[in-house]
């Protein structure tokens, strides 16, 4: 399973960062950053994030930055308490089941990641320091339902066969909590340690196929 976003139906993107670029032009109220003159030409990680400009996400910003959406991030859990996060996460259920927690060395960094690419807000005075994201008004619903790259538990076959049917109860869980959007996790049985991957955790399962069907 590629990583993808589901709107009102399936739409195949090349990775987390664009699968929420459509968000920026969604309807709603301007928001207060764009009220405030809220800009990304300070100093530090924003000044890199070529993107912006690249993508013209600013310009979008003059009708809204996301507000009133919220976006599923299907993937290895979001740390809350991220500052450039803080406020705009909703934790849900750990479908992975796995017995890895929040501060871990194997949870949260890539879900961690895909947040702050959609929805990071910055943090500091002026909200200048800091990832900005695409949305940065948008709220993120994070769903456990994969593992980290570099997780030993990649191996374990028993964990490794549950992983598509985690994802498949994620989408349903975002779609009854108003997910929006639900950005996709890599299939999962492309992780683990070796080259190989991990056939038992390979995607498209009838469980994933069925979930899909109900969300779109």
């Amino acid at each position: 399973m590629s990583h993808r976003s589901l709107r009102s139906a399936l739409v195949p993107v090349t990775s987390g960062l664009a699968a929420v670029i459509a968000i920026s032009w969604l309807g709603g109220a301007v928001p207060a950053h764009a009220a405030a003159g809220y800009s990304v030409a300070g100093q530090g990680v924003q000044a890199q994030e070529w993107w912006l400009d690249s993508l013209h996400v600013t310009q979008t910003w003059r009708a809204t930055e996301g507000a009133g959406i919220t976006v599923a991030v299907l993937g290895t859990g979001v740390d809350s308490r991220h500052p450039d996060l803080a406020g705009s996460v909703t934790t849900g259920p750990d479908y992975t089941h796995s017995g890895r927690t929040a501060g871990g060395p194997f949870w949260g960094i890539n879900g961690t990641a895909v947040a702050a690419a959609i929805a990071g807000h910055g943090h500091g005075t002026g909200h200048v320091q800091g990832l900005l994201g695409i949305a940065p008004a948008a709220k993120i619903l994070s769903v456990r339902v994969s593992l980290e790259y570099n997780d030993p538990l990649n191996s374990e076959a028993a964990i490794a066969r549950r992983l598509p049917g985690a994802i498949a109860s994620g989408i349903v869980y975002a779609v009854g909590h108003g997910a929006r959007i639900i950005d996709l996790p890599l299939d999962p049985g492309t992780a683990g340690l070796t080259d190989q991957g991990n056939p038992a955790a390979a995607g498209g399962s009838p469980a994933e196929q069925a979930a899909v069907a109900y969300a779109t």
